[in-house]
């Protein structure tokens, strides 16, 4: 019976998820035949990447005499990529390809034809997380706050919680920072696809003349979360401490330099006394105490000053000169 007839996809559009594995499309017929046939449908990429987000196949759908509807199996590649940062709406989060119904010569031989709905839309919804710092670098005086900023962004709806965690660097918690282990929650509602989260960090004044200091900020994330969450650039922040003393420019009779070997020393105590002085004399009218606390094979060349006020005592970190120059402080 050759009968006209016409295959069509079931559905013009399919929406799925993209950890949904695999889903089946339905092929249908219009009426019924005494025979056996076969259609193919093909795979066209639009914003979907074949191999990356789908697998790409080529199907021969059956239908055996008497049948009018067969069906193929569609298989989604759920990765823990988000494809096209920054979201800012639903339609940042799809991407899609068609399905197209193809009819050889011995099917069209036996008067089947394509029908209206011959292409199929499938649209992937990504699931994908990206979380990432606000600011890669902030630079602060000590004893200030630092605001740290967490962005998310991707399918937010649900709770999504990270870790914050602090790593030493030339500053060390507690004695220039406070040290980070936070967690930062983020409870998407419906139609949200970008938020930020803040909180602070104390940083430490001392009497310490120091150059400047960083530490960094890291994002961990949740084992459960790593099929869907990633961590994006910056993945690290950097926040620099400089120094908020404030000092006199030191004059030439106010400096005494050590040479000292690389074992010497690591940190002193200067005290300022009173001495009797001479306007005539080169002799300056402060001298210095050196108290010196070894530490091991630290600094070469290290300065010292003696320019504090009379009787204060202020502990100088180690600096080679190299770094004493970079800061300022001569």
């Amino acid at each position: 019976d050759n009968t006209a007839m016409v295959i069509s996809i079931e559905l013009p559009r399919y929406t799925v998820q993209e950890d949904v594995g695999t889903f089946d499309v339905n092929v249908t017929a219009s009426t019924l035949t005494s025979f056996d046939y076969n259609v193919t449908v093909t795979m066209t990429p639009v914003t979907a990447v074949a191999g990356e987000d789908y697998v790409p196949q080529v199907y021969l759908v059956p239908f055996s005499a008497g049948e009018t509807e067969s069906s193929f199996s569609v298989e989604i590649i759920d990765d823990d990529i988000l494809e096209n940062p920054p979201v800012n709406s639903i339609t940042d989060l799809l991407e899609s390809f068609t399905l197209n119904l193809v009819l050889g010569t011995t099917v069209t031989d036996k008067g089947i034809q394509l029908g209206s709905n011959s292409n199929s839309e499938v649209i992937i919804m990504e699931n994908d997380v990206q979380v990432k710092f606000e600011r890669r670098l902030v630079t602060i005086p000590e004893g200030d706050f630092v605001t740290v900023g967490v962005v998310a962004m991707g399918d937010l709806f649900g709770n999504l919680t990270v870790t914050v965690l602090s790593m030493d660097g030339t500053a060390t918690a507690p004695e220039d920072y406070n040290e980070v282990l936070t967690t930062v929650t983020f409870e998407g509602q419906v139609g949200e696809f970008s938020a930020t989260r803040s909180f602070m960090v104390g940083t430490i004044r001392d009497t310490i003349l120091e150059v400047p200091e960083e530490f960094k900020l890291m994002i961990l994330l949740d084992p459960m979360d790593e099929n869907r969450v990633t961590v994006g650039d910056p993945e690290l922040m950097r926040v620099i401490i400089e120094d908020a003393s404030s000092f006199v420019q030191p004059t030439s009779s106010e400096i005494s330099q050590e040479t000292t070997s690389s074992e010497s020393y690591g940190s002193s105590v200067v005290t300022t006394s009173k001495v009797p002085s001479s306007e005539s004399s080169s002799i300056p009218s402060e001298s210095a105490v050196l108290t010196p606390s070894p530490l091991p094979k630290a600094c070469p060349n290290t300065l010292i000053f003696t320019s504090t006020p009379v009787g204060e005592t202020r502990t100088l970190k180690c600096s080679t000169l190299s770094d004493l120059l970079y800061s300022g402080i001569i």
